[in-house]
């Protein structure tokens, strides 16, 4: 019997070991199986709060897209209207022999105003008298402004030339405006060959002045000068500026100069419809003219 009851007490013992064991294994899952239950909570509230701010960001996303391609839309469209208007710009600011193209004696506003005013006294036979006449006419009608303003506000912006009738039309423009406006007027009476708008360039102590007026050799080798922007009031007539009577080139040039107070002049280019002309001196001016 002492066998048996050594393997009863050492039965007794595995099982209450393996009962302690048991409880121990039992407690410790219990354990996981509550850590496991907050971590799958945790788990599922985390994943609900990031679809949610996908779910933002994926609006916030669709927002931007639309608007980006709205922004773009516009920009190309503003890019188009840019362009448009940097061509209109170009086409107002002429070199060479595209500024005969602005000289329009054909242009029926201009024809009709000219008309009116020289009326039915006018032979046919452009002469200083008519010219005169156009040039008062420009000086007491067209007032004089500068070109359109382009950028900053105070920053005199590119040339921008206008055609005769715009500048009939507006009532105003600056210097070459309204020597192609003389010219035109004057051309669209007689198509002749010795009257041109003179681009010149004058001088004042250190400042330096681009400027427009027009020329015509009447007489052969003998120079007028027309000039509707001039403003001096002490000249003997009521009027812009005009020589009162025909003079070598040379002279003609300084009288222009010194009565308008400038101490230098220097004819770059002539030009009307069918003539453009640049000059390297004043010399090189007398000899073609």
């Amino acid at each position: 019997m002492g066998e048996e009851k050594k393997l009863i007490v050492g039965l007794a013992i595995g099982i209450a070991v393996m009962s302690v064991f048991a409880g121990v294994s039992y407690f410790k899952w219990q354990l996981v199986e509550d850590d496991y239950d907050e971590l799958a909570g945790t788990y599922e509230e985390t994943v609900k709060s990031l679809e949610e701010k996908y779910s933002h960001l994926q609006s916030n996303y669709t927002y931007l897209d639309e608007r980006y391609r709205t922004l773009q839309s516009d920009y190309e469209n503003l890019q188009t209207e840019y362009n448009e208007y940097k061509n209109l710009v170009d086409m107002r600011k002429p070199s060479g022999s595209e500024k005969c193209n602005f000289i329009t004696p054909d242009d029926s506003d201009v024809i009709s105003q000219t008309s009116s005013l020289l009326g039915s006294h006018y032979d046919g036979d452009l002469s200083s008298h008519e010219i005169d006449e156009i040039n008062d006419w420009v000086y007491n009608h067209i007032d004089y402004n500068y070109d359109i303003y382009v950028g900053e506000k105070g920053d005199i912006g590119e040339e921008c030339w206008q055609y005769p009738n715009e500048t009939l039309d507006l009532g105003h423009g600056d210097c070459e405006d309204q020597a192609l406006l003389v010219v035109s007027m004057c051309l669209s009476q007689e198509n002749v060959g010795w009257l041109y708008c003179a681009e010149i360039q004058l001088t004042k102590g250190s400042e330096t002045m681009d400027h427009v007026c027009v020329f015509a050799d009447i007489e052969g080798d003998r120079l007028h000068i027309f000039d509707p922007t001039a403003r001096n009031t002490d000249f003997p007539y009521d009027g812009g500026w005009r020589n009162t009577e025909s003079r070598p080139e040379s002279s003609a040039l300084d009288e222009y100069r010194k009565e308008n107070g400038f101490d230098s002049i220097r004819v770059k280019s002539v030009f009307n419809q069918d003539v453009y002309k640049t000059f390297s001196s004043n010399d090189d001016f007398y000899s073609w003219f």
